[in-house]
């Protein structure tokens, strides 16, 4: 398998993941003040599934060879870090460093990625 496709595997498998993980965390009560009218937790579920979203399409546009969603690829692994960097600091903030060690490690697969793709 070439690094690009690398790349955008795994840009699909974590944009899977994180909506597995959100439509978990929803159906089985465990978000906090999804009840409420606040809407930053709604509006975060929201950028995370966006974020998700863009991650897979961005890997099968390259899988796909679709020139013209190409650039989608880098944009969304963007997504990806502000999501990561966000996500971060909320579980810092918690004292959930496993948590915030499991961001860092995506953190660099996601810089990984980004750099095997960019050199093709």
């Amino acid at each position: 398998m070439d690094k690009t496709r690398a790349s955008a595997f795994f840009t699909i498998i974590v944009g899977v993941l994180m909506m597995g993980m959100w439509t978990m965390l929803v159906t089985t009560g465990q978000v906090p003040y999804l009840d409420t009218p606040q809407l930053e937790i709604k509006l975060h579920i929201f950028t995370e599934l966006l974020t998700a979203g863009a991650l897979i399409l961005g890997g099968l546009a390259v899988l796909r060879c679709w020139k013209p969603l190409n650039r989608l690829h880098y944009v969304s692994q963007g997504m990806l870090i502000y999501a990561i960097i966000n996500s971060s600091g909320y579980y810092i903030d918690l004292g959930e460093t496993v948590i915030a060690a499991m961001f860092g490690v995506l953190l660099i697969g996601t810089l990984v990625s980004l750099l095997v793709f960019s050199k093709e």
